[in-house]
């Protein structure tokens, strides 16, 4: 299956004579092309040196530790999970908990915190592009099958990810992460309670 071309001007340059040095030119400047060629190479440079976190330390032990959003707790998994463990290592954050700023702004709305007390990302920090595939959605929020296959399309974003140690009042995010987690909890808990006593979903 062909992956969604994201470059806008692709349509334009494969009119011109030069089509392919063009479109090549173009990838230069590309954010999706920068952002995956930096991950490669902080990627590459740990691997040589022996300092990736999945590697054993000097110590004997690696890092196995669980790589999750700590807004929705989804946990992170093959390369996305290396090079977020790469960025914790390169900047010595104690955990391996991130997420976006839009995430960061939705706990804020629903904490209805003041300006002053906002949950943001500190002056000056610098977060991880990491590009991801998600499932394609038409205008009414549908997932788009491809005709053929009857599969889900799928198509790549880029999010910029932050560590909780580069948050201001990182307290207030962990303790609204916690009890959401436990509300998944109960909520998960009560649907087994449901289908066990055959009340169903």
């Amino acid at each position: 299956m062909e992956t969604p071309n994201t470059n806008p001007n692709a349509e334009e340059l494969s009119k011109t004579p030069d089509a392919v040095e063009a479109a090549a030119k173009s990838a230069q400047t590309d954010p999706s092309v920068i952002n995956a060629r930096v991950n490669r190479k902080n990627f590459m440079n740990a691997l040589e040196d022996g300092s990736l976190a999945c590697l054993p330390g000097a110590d004997g032990k690696a890092d196995v530790s669980v790589v999750k959003n700590v807004v929705n707790g989804t946990k992170y998994k093959g390369m996305t999970t290396l090079l977020l463990k790469n960025f914790s290592q390169l900047h010595g954050y104690p955990t391996n908990e991130y997420m976006t700023v839009q995430q960061l702004n939705k706990v804020n709305m629903e904490k209805e915190l003041g300006w002053n007390d906002r949950i943001r990302i500190k002056k000056g920090e610098h977060g991880i592009n990491i590009d991801f595939s998600v499932p394609k959605l038409d205008e009414n929020g549908k997932e788009v099958k491809d005709p053929e296959t009857g599969k889900t399309v799928n198509e790549k974003i880029t999010a910029k990810l932050f560590n909780i140690a580069q948050v201001e009042n990182p307290e207030k995010l962990a303790e609204w992460a916690k009890e959401q987690a436990e509300a998944r909890y109960e909520y998960a808990k009560a649907q087994v309670a449901r289908a066990e006593s055959g009340q169903g979903s």
